[in-house]
């Protein structure tokens, strides 16, 4: 599957879950939807500039979770952030001399 979302893959994600009945929508239920892998899916949940989020329960529109649930995902993405930027800092110490 390929992995360079468009916009129109955005809006693919954006009505199948507007669609589905409940907030979150599981990866597989995505799948089976649109037949798009889980590394395409988090590539277009990434791509939509906030509009879609994506947590342990699967995927969602921003705009209809609580306020709870989004300051989970985004504290969850800080914290992801953080330790990306320690290893890439680790890792860049071990080139630069």
């Amino acid at each position: 599957m390929k992995t360079n979302p468009t916009l129109q893959d955005v809006e693919t994600l954006w009505t199948c879950l507007a669609r589905n009945g409940s907030i979150w929508s599981s990866a597989r239920k995505i799948y089976y939807s649109l037949k798009w892998d889980d590394r395409h899916i988090r590539a277009v949940a990434s791509a939509s500039q906030g509009r879609i989020i994506g947590g342990q329960k699967g995927y969602a529109i921003t705009a209809l979770c609580d306020e709870d649930e989004v300051h989970h995902v985004v504290a969850r993405l800080r914290s992801q952030a953080k330790r990306m930027n320690k290893r890439a800092k680790e890792i860049e110490k071990l080139i630069v001399r």
